[in-house]
């Protein structure tokens, strides 16, 4: 804490603001499988957006857990997941519309 500074005059923050900013978009998973990969459309949250050969690439909205339970019966050899970048985050919220929050 700065000197001088009052804790107790603190602005209140906004219920919700930080959680909008933390959870614009959906996680980026990748899957390597051992074999040829399961179908994987029509999962909730699920949109795949690149296959080929042994690999899946797909953006995950909301819970993960749908995805998981699939893979749970194919030989899987790597998968990645990454949460969205700084740029992705600011592309989500400001698309365009001229500088204005969505």
């Amino acid at each position: 804490m700065r000197p001088g500074r009052d804790p107790a005059r603190r602005a209140p923050r906004r219920a919700g603001h930080a959680a909008r900013v933390a959870a614009p978009s959906a996680q980026r998973v990748e899957i390597t499988f051992a074999g040829t990969p399961p179908q994987l459309d029509g999962l909730p949250g699920v949109r795949i957006t690149g296959a080929g050969g042994h690999t899946v690439r797909a953006e995950v909205t909301g819970s993960i857990g749908p995805l998981i339970e699939r893979l749970a019966d194919h030989p899987v050899v790597s998968l990645v997941s990454r949460e969205p970048s700084l740029e992705e985050i600011f592309v989500h919220h400001y698309d365009g519309d001229g500088g204005a929050p969505r």
